[in-house]
């Protein structure tokens, strides 16, 4: 481990400071946490403000500048300024404790672009699905900026017709639900999140599943990361029980495990439901067609 004394990275063992250091004879000192993901430091700026405001409320020079310390910062091999990956905002947000969150891409070149992809982390924000916005080349960053901003206006009106949703179907006012989830998509046509309500208000009332199928077939089409949806989709192709409905469940399943390859018992569960499917996949192949 290394200490950074007086302008300099020392080993741990040999860092010292004087035995008349003002901090140590009067216990005068403040000091900051900061966290790391993936070697970059988060929010350096905010917290070498705090650090700053800190000094000042007990009148204690700070020996080096704020640009000093993050310039130190930089050098111990944390990155100053960085962007979040999607592990990483995950375990922010819900360190947090956060309804949800949004990851993304920018790009300048040719011309600004963004991509942001919102993650409601219990299902309650309305928030889902994916906003695009593309500026023109030479475009400012503060004109882009606007740009990217008038972007989530539907995002965000869909978001709030969806808690109503939410907050109706909590209630069981079904009908008021489902108007609600038709606003969102006059908003945003695919919204993941109000489509989602919308199946989980069929389901409740136990509608047959081809009635609860096309909802969730909007969710996936506005986000097709979403895995839940993936899954009901899976389950209500299943719940139908024709050979060509397990099919589609299969297919639905699989493209779960393409959202989230991480999750071993559902490829072990395709796996066997494949087999089980086998003998079908043969009588498909083998099957005459109808000459015309």
């Amino acid at each position: 481990m290394l200490v950074y004394v007086n302008g300099h990275f020392v080993p741990k063992e040999t860092a010292s400071i004087s035995v008349f250091d003002h901090g140590f004879l009067y216990g005068d000192g403040i000091y900051e946490t900061l966290r790391a993901y993936n070697g970059k430091l988060f929010l350096i700026s905010k917290h070498l403000g705090r650090l700053k405001h800190s000094a000042d409320a007990i009148s204690l020079k700070l020996p080096l500048s704020l640009d000093k310390i993050g310039e130190a910062l930089t050098a111990s091999g944390f990155a100053k300024y960085a962007l979040l990956d999607n592990s990483a905002a995950l375990q922010l947000a819900r360190f947090l404790q956060a309804d949800a969150y949004v990851v993304g891409d920018i790009a300048s070149k040719p011309t600004p672009k963004v991509d942001l992809h919102m993650m409601d982390l219990h299902g309650r924000s309305g928030l889902s699905g994916w906003v695009h916005a593309v500026g023109k080349a030479g475009m400012t960053g503060k004109d882009f900026a606007g740009v990217a901003a008038d972007s989530m206006n539907g995002p965000l009106k869909a978001a709030s017709e969806t808690r109503a949703c939410l907050d109706r179907r909590d209630r069981r006012d079904f009908e008021g639900a489902k108007d609600h989830a038709r606003r969102a998509f006059q908003a945003v046509p695919d919204h993941p999140a109000a489509a989602m309500c919308l199946a989980v208000v069929f389901e409740a009332q136990q509608a047959p599943p081809d009635s609860e199928i096309p909802a969730l077939e909007r969710a996936v089409q506005g986000d097709s990361l979403y895995t839940r949806a993936w899954e009901m989709l899976g389950r209500a192709y299943q719940s139908k029980g024709t050979p060509q409905d397990s099919l589609k469940a299969a297919d639905a399943f699989y493209s779960q495990l393409q959202a989230d390859p991480s999750d071993a018992k559902l490829r072990t569960g395709i796996a066997a439901l494949l087999i089980t499917l086998t003998p079908l996949l043969l009588m498909l192949l083998v099957a005459p067609r109808p000459h015309h």
